[in-house]
């Protein structure tokens, strides 16, 4: 079960990534992280296009125990506008100041900042963790153009400490 579950804020993301797989990714705003989902969860009624921008109500994710244990929630399968669900995921990448989750109980990850994360433990691999979120929802039409990517900003430091390190 979760213990702070009903620490519900409203969070905002800019659509950064509709793929072609079925799935799309949220730049999560005030720099909170990086979700990935199908699209199906998307509440929209316009068609989905780069830079829009959701909004939602989420707990932050936190930490259900210190050693990897079977599927506590059930699947997500669909989702409906004022519903709340519990998302679950795998701890699966541990960094200075990120912490990266492969989700278990629908298709998708976030990453997200070790700030946010509730834990009692040590943060290791493969630690189940749970957060309870309603479906992100189009706040508009028209795309934020001005809006500049986290993880893109993100990715392209990753790829210039590399380039240092191979140099």
């Amino acid at each position: 079960m979760l213990k702070f579950g009903d620490k519900i804020i409203y969070i905002e993301g800019v659509l950064v990534e509709i793929r072609d797989d079925g799935s799309a990714a949220i730049d999560l705003k005030g720099r909170l992280g990086y979700l990935e989902i199908p699209q199906w969860m998307l509440l929209h009624e316009h068609p989905l296009v780069v830079g829009q921008e959701f909004g939602w109500n989420m707990s932050f994710p936190e930490q259900l125990g210190p050693v990897a244990v079977p599927v506590q929630y059930p699947e997500i399968t669909k989702v409906a506008e004022g519903e709340t669900f519990v998302m679950e995921g795998r701890v699966n990448d541990v960094q200075d100041g990120a912490t990266g989750l492969q989700l278990t109980n629908c298709p998708g990850g976030f990453r997200f900042p070790m700030r946010m994360f509730l834990t009692d433990y040590e943060i290791k691999n493969d630690q189940p963790v749970a957060w309870t979120m309603s479906a992100p929802k189009q706040l508009s039409a028209e795309p934020n153009k001005k809006y500049v990517s986290n993880h893109d900003m993100y990715m392209r430091r990753q790829a210039e400490m590399q380039a240092k390190k191979d140099n």
